[in-house]
């Protein structure tokens, strides 16, 4: 038993939950419910995906909860859960554990710790049962189970983006409340990482950095076994980056995290590491092959179950390799297959990775248009619509991505000088939005349509910038990130 615990604190999941399983076959089924739940979590964080969820239903159906399994089922439970919760309120009495009974904390511990684990795979499977062990815990009266439910609010609550903002500001200040009267060492990390999360799903993405560095360096000073929580923060600090164009930071986070996760047998912290933003780390270094080698291997590790965020982070990581390398093609079917996907699923939910994956699919069928590919009228209107989609997400980071995409659509129906303007603007709108790599592209690609004396120094400028990022091949690195202005492959 304390070779389970060790393994798990170490973040050896693999390995905990075998020891785990094998101590609860020694006891009576009431006494093993306790490490039959440790070892389904730790399955569950480790990337064991499936098997994590079959040892998951039989240990909530010990303590009465059932883990919903079709889409349906998973709608009408959000929906009664998210009415419980808007018609209770946050309101409670707090109580001591000790003065809890055990079945109760059972109960609260078993949804949450399945849960929060689930949440970084599913987020709509996972949410079913954190807002439900948020209730038990307001119900219960614990401060340190309802502090741990409210983080994950936070963080569900800014899943629209700034629509819900005023709400998810308010959890923000609740939740660094209640962990203030908690002494656990950990709980501080739940807040800081809630407010990176909801940063993040909010579109401020270098607030979001800052946060989230944060808390990394907390999780790694901690000494009460965060690697689980280490893991997630690189993930969403990764993220946070790749947007801002801190490309060297980036990384240095990935190329730590992956090491971490390798050396600790977690299938999910390496998966996490070579798919999504993560997968920019071979591309910044010009090595598109072995960015989407990196890519195939992850989803080829993954589980096959359903539609996962690592599916579609996979997808997104293959179709960044084919941009990159200049299969337009390619790229642009990926691109149109992912949306496609997360329209069937609960992805489409989720502002950010929805309007990422709009914003390319416009940039890819523009290099298809400049390459003379498919059929120019059908993907003109395609890339119209994705603009237009944009622009409706009401958030100015993806009304920069419409403008480009709207730069695009001017140079190829033939106004050379209305794309160099636009363009511009759209450089304005990602400066405003610190999201400088993305400004750097495009007012390099409006320096090339402009071809006018400041023309070159504008080009070099924005070389050197991108190579002090560590940035291999400037050059390929903007064709990937501002796709499409070019005229049948000819620079302009």
């Amino acid at each position: 038993m304390k070779l389970a615990q060790a393994l798990a604190h170490s973040g050896r999941g693999a390995e905990a939950a075998v020891h785990f399983e094998n101590a609860a076959a020694l006891l009576a089924p009431r006494e093993a419910l306790h490490l039959k739940r440790r070892a389904a979590e730790q399955l569950l964080r480790t990337g064991l995906f499936d098997r994590g969820v079959e040892a998951s239903r039989g240990v909530l159906a010990a303590i009465g909860v059932r883990l919903p399994t079709t889409r349906s089922s998973t709608i009408f439970a959000l929906v009664y859960y998210r009415v419980r919760l808007w018609m209770r309120g946050l309101r409670f009495r707090e109580r001591d554990a000790g003065s809890i009974p055990v079945e109760e904390l059972t109960r609260i511990d078993t949804c949450w710790s399945i849960g929060h684990a689930i949440l970084c795979v599913d987020l709509f499977l996972g949410q079913v049962l954190v807002l439900r062990a948020l209730l038990l815990a307001l119900r219960a009266g614990d401060a340190l189970r309802i502090t741990r439910g409210m983080v994950a609010e936070v963080a569900l609550s800014a899943l629209p983006g700034m629509r819900t903002w005023r709400r998810t500001e308010a959890l923000i200040r609740h939740a660094y409340d209640l962990a203030a009267q908690c002494r656990a060492p950990e709980v501080r990390w739940y807040p800081m990482t809630a407010e990176g999360a909801a940063l993040l799903f909010g579109g401020r993405f270098r607030a979001a950095a800052d946060v989230l560095a944060a808390a990394l360096q907390l999780a790694l000073e901690a000494t009460t076994g965060l690697a689980w929580e280490r893991a997630l923060t690189r993930m969403m600090l990764v993220q946070s980056l790749a947007l801002l164009g801190r490309f060297a930071e980036l990384r240095r986070v990935q190329e730590e995290g992956l090491r971490d996760a390798i050396e600790r047998g977690d299938l999910w912290g390496s998966v996490t590491m070579r798919i999504g933003d993560g997968n920019l780390a071979w591309l910044i270094a010009d090595r598109p092959d072995a960015a989407e080698r990196e890519a195939r291997t992850a989803l080829s590790d993954w589980s096959t179950r359903g539609f996962t965020i690592q599916h579609q982070e996979g997808l997104v990581a293959i179709a960044m390799a084919k941009l990159y390398a200049g299969d337009a093609e390619a790229a642009h079917a990926l691109a149109s297959d992912i949306l496609r996907r997360m329209r069937l699923s609960f992805h489409w939910m989720v502002q950010v990775p929805r309007a990422r994956a709009r914003a390319l699919r416009g940039c890819s069928a523009l290099l298809v248009i400049a390459r003379g590919g498919g059929r120019r009228g059908r993907l003109l209107r395609s890339v119209a619509r994705d603009a237009r989609a944009l622009e409706r997400e009401g958030v100015a980071w993806a009304r920069a991505f419409a403008g480009m995409l709207r730069a695009g659509l001017a140079l190829h129906l033939g106004s050379r000088a209305e794309a160099a303007r636009g363009l511009e603007l759209a450089a304005t709108a990602f400066d405003a939005c610190e999201m400088a790599a993305y400004a750097w592209a495009v007012r390099e690609r409006a320096a090339r349509l402009r071809g006018d004396a400041a023309s070159a120094v504008e080009i070099a400028r924005v070389e050197k910038a991108l190579r002090a990022e560590g940035v291999v091949s400037p050059e390929r690195f903007i064709a990937m990130l501002a796709p499409g202005f070019t005229v049948r492959d000819a620079p302009l």
